[in-house]
Formats: structure tokens, sequence, C-alpha cells
């Protein structure tokens, strides 16, 4: 975590330093999104188990 807030706050004209962030982001939103899908696919079990 420190590194990604250190390679963020500077500028850097090397490829590598400088997209250390986007996969950092990406990853989090990969993260959040299949959090999303096990959450409507447990809601989604438990609304059949209810309903018969």
């Amino acid at each position: 975590m420190s590194g990604i807030v250190y390679f963020s706050m500077g500028v850097y004209e090397n490829l590598p330093e400088r997209n250390i962030v986007m996969p950092y982001i990406h990853t989090v939103k990969m993260l959040e999104a299949a959090h999303l899908i096990l959450q409507r696919r447990r809601d989604k079990k438990m609304a059949e188990t209810n309903s018969g």
C-alpha cells in the first residue's frame, strides 16, 4: 500500500513506475464486482428458498 501511495504522488517518465497505480485500481474494481456477483447469487438462492 505504501508503494502505491509513493508512486502515485510522484512524476515518473518510465512506463512501469507511471502505470503502477492502474493495476491496483482495476484489481479493486474486479474484487468489488466479484463481491456483488456473489451477493446477488446468494440473494437469489435465498429468494428461491423462501418462495418455494
